[in-house]
């Protein structure tokens, strides 16, 4: 995985503090608001021109607590290098606002009827909850 070189936190009524680490290339790595998330992003760099800026998250974050369900205002790295993983969160960012699957259902749209518990291991872990749900 690409190392995080730029990170924004954010403060929002919804959420909290919010923070966002970015590649080098402006792609979102990850989103959290655990607080040892929050002191490891408050110590990168300010983002840039090649992230969002901070007006367009604070705008999407706003937007996904109204129930919007907004597309993130940038591009995103899939978190997990497993193939398996990657089937997983492209079959999740499919689904609009107020739609869920099960993670049987899941399972079997990514091509593996049999592995629902690794889809709920795979989904415990997601790196990006408010961009992949």
């Amino acid at each position: 995985m690409q190392p995080a070189v730029y990170g924004a936190v954010l403060k929002t009524s919804a959420f909290g503090e919010v923070g966002f680490a970015f590649t080098k290339q402006g792609h979102l790595l990850e989103l959290s608001w655990r607080g040892d998330f929050i002191d490891k992003v408050d110590g990168l760099a300010e983002v840039d021109g090649s992230c969002p800026t901070m007006a367009q998250l604070l705008k999407y974050l706003n937007d996904y607590a109204r129930g919007y369900g907004p597309q993130f205002p940038g591009e995103y790295v899939f978190p997990h290098a497993a193939e398996f993983s990657t089937k997983v969160y492209k079959v999740v960012e499919k689904l609009k606002v107020g739609q869920s699957l099960s993670y049987q259902q899941v399972a079997d749209l990514a091509g593996s009827p049999r592995a629902c518990r690794a889809v709920g291991n795979i989904m415990g872990k997601n790196p990006l909850p408010l961009v992949i749900p």
